[in-house]
């Protein structure tokens, strides 16, 4: 995940599931909820 993301140039990236809670894996990426996806996008 490190690698796709400096490869695209991202600063963060969101790895989804259909789970209850949301938390940092590593510095930029971030286990995200499904329920919880929308209010990441928006804070972008």
């Amino acid at each position: 995940m490190h690698i796709s993301r400096d490869d695209l140039g991202l600063n963060s990236l969101f790895v989804v599931h259909p789970g209850k809670d949301s938390w940092p894996m590593s510095d930029g990426i971030e286990a995200v909820a499904f329920n919880d996806l929308l209010a990441k996008l928006e804070q972008l």
